[in-house]
């Protein structure tokens, strides 16, 4: 990924770059690496990404952010816990105000998804699916 970013920086002039993918920080160990690759080999890059809420802790995002990250769009879907059982999300709302708290703090920008309107039983897949 090093390799490509660097081609598109040298070729387009790129200083920024956004990670589309709502699972990139999900292994810790290869966000590390990316993170410290990205300092090593593109100095000055900023970046933004996607991530699952549940996927993040202030350790990651402080290494992220000492790589260039400064923004994160986050899925959170529900923030009630009764919509969360609902749905099987299953996240620890608790904490989502100390994330949130964290992001703030380290001047990230971040925007959050949430879905308004869902029903209170899946319609069966027929119906769901049918055109």
């Amino acid at each position: 990924m090093i390799d490509e970013i660097l081609v598109t920086r040298e070729k387009f002039g790129n200083q920024r770059i956004i990670f589309n993918h709502d699972i990139l920080v999900y292994h810790h160990d290869y966000i590390d690496e990316l993170c410290r690759e990205i300092k090593l080999k593109v100095p000055g890059l900023t970046w933004k990404c996607h991530a699952r809420f549940d996927t993040i802790n202030t350790n990651i995002l402080e290494k992220m952010h000492d790589a260039g990250c400064n923004e994160i769009f986050l899925g959170i879907e529900t923030a009630t816990p009764r919509m969360q059982k609902l749905i099987n999300k299953q996240l620890d709302l608790a904490q989502f105000e100390d994330t949130l708290t964290t992001l703030r703090d380290l001047n990230y920008r971040f925007s959050l998804s949430f879905i308004v309107g869902f029903p209170k039983k899946n319609p069966p897949i027929s119906k769901r699916y049918s055109l």
